[in-house]
């Protein structure tokens, strides 16, 4: 973080993130002092950065989340009941066949794996943060 002055006069600071796909980005800056002491802005709660806004075609999306016993239909995860995922079967081109596949309760959203969502009347993605992020230390993702 670059920073003009310094913190006890009122200094500003510049620090440029990376943000990846996300309904909506929520950060919070913290400052650790030499004494140990712990600074955070805002002190309570989160700053809500920039949205993701669907195209007005297809995208490609999916969920970083903990999702996988939750049978999301691509209306619950994505707003948009025209959700496919793209299958392939088998292993040699003669029986080989690839299609896309509607995505429902029945056939449900997966973390890992790339979705193609329609637009419809909603323009970003919905917030799932009542899933919660993946808890366990180490996690994997079979990625499709």
């Amino acid at each position: 973080m670059t920073c003009n002055l310094t913190y006890s006069i009122g200094a500003t600071c510049k620090y440029t993130t990376k943000l990846g796909l996300s309904a909506i980005h929520r950060f919070f800056f913290e400052v650790k002092y030499a004494d140990g002491t712990i600074m955070s802005y805002p002190t309570a709660g989160y700053i809500t950065g920039t949205t993701i806004n669907l195209l007005s075609d297809y995208n490609l999306v999916g969920i970083p989340r903990n999702i996988n016993s939750a049978n999301l239909s691509g209306s619950l995860a994505f707003g948009s009941s025209k959700t496919y995922r793209w299958l392939s079967t088998g292993l040699s081109t003669d029986s080989n066949k690839e299609y896309y596949s509607f995505v429902s309760t029945s056939n449900p959203v997966v973390s890992g794996e790339g979705y193609f969502v329609f637009t419809e009347q909603r323009q970003t993605l919905p917030e799932l943060g009542n899933y919660g992020n993946v808890s366990e230390p180490v996690y994997s993702y079979q990625l499709k």
